[in-house]
């Protein structure tokens, strides 16, 4: 298909090291409903192992799958008909077009698994993200987050400046001590510089490929649109807790205390683990 898909290029886990610094943090496209379909452009799977829906296997018995379910010749409101056509073009499939061949298969079914995987895969992402910085600022390098040209919006030397963190589609969302929110910065925006103020590449460039390759996947679900329930109301939230471990803990703040030293500096991130698409 022409139109929607990722345009990014190949992305898989054997092209994944020929990307560089000023691409590794790009996402997919938005409209990248080709690229679910048939299994392509995703980290963490076997390349070509195409969804039911693909049109393309032995057992498969829907013709002509995109426009028989996400373009579905029905009279739409007449603003969201390509040329007022009546056809659908925004390429949201009605939610009860799966019992035209599943029985008893609502969306919802479909939807909720989904959905509750992308909202443990970006938890898992924002942590990572903290994780990367801490390891980077213990190497004594500072994190820049970067607007528009050369302009500096905000620094980090250490990750317990950091009070809020929200991972999206844009990037993140960051809050420093009892500051206004940061953002979103893009990913390619967040970059880590060294003393000499030398910049050494963008945050995903130096962290555990697990990361971006689960962000891609994460935007990748996201940016198929066949959810339309990817929104948390509120961010997620990091401290330090102050005991023998030190551990940080998504989700909440905690109260801090006296005598916690600083824990062990991870060497892979906890996204390693966690996989949308596979």
């Amino acid at each position: 298909m022409t139109c929607h898909n990722t345009r990014r290029g190949l992305r898989n886990d054997a092209t994944f090291p020929t990307l560089t610094n000023s691409n590794i943090a790009q996402g997919p496209h938005p409209g990248a409903q080709t690229d679910v379909l048939m299994g392509q452009n995703a980290y963490f799977v076997t390349v070509g192992n195409r969804g039911w829906h693909s049109n393309r296997t032995a057992t498969s018995v829907v013709a002509d799958t995109c426009v028989s379910c996400h373009m579905e010749a029905t009279p739409p409101p007449p603003d969201l008909s390509y040329s007022q056509s009546g056809t659908n073009h925004t390429f949201w499939a009605r939610k009860t077009i799966c019992t035209t061949c599943h029985v008893n298969k609502a969306a919802e079914q479909v939807q909720g698994p989904v959905t509750a995987k992308l909202e443990t895969l970006r938890g898992d992402i924002e942590v990572a993200i903290v994780d990367t910085m801490d390891v980077e600022t213990q190497k004594g390098n500072t994190i820049q987050l970067m607007g528009s040209g050369t302009t500096v919006l905000g620094t980090i030397t250490d990750v317990s400046e950091i009070t809020s963190i929200e991972y999206s589609t844009s990037g993140i969302v960051v809050t420093l001590g009892g500051g206004d929110p940061i953002g979103p910065v893009s990913l390619s925006r967040v970059l880590v510089v060294d003393g000499t103020a030398t910049s050494l590449g963008n945050l995903y460039w130096l962290a555990d490929p697990a990361l971006p390759k689960g962000a891609w996947n994460y935007q990748l679900v996201v940016a198929d649109a066949s959810l339309a329930s990817t929104t948390r109301s509120s961010p997620r939230r990091f401290s330090m807790r102050r005991s023998p471990r030190c551990r940080r803990f998504p989700s909440r703040q905690l109260g801090r205390g006296a005598g916690c030293t600083r824990r062990a500096r991870r060497t892979r991130p906890a996204i390693a683990a966690r996989r949308v698409i596979g």
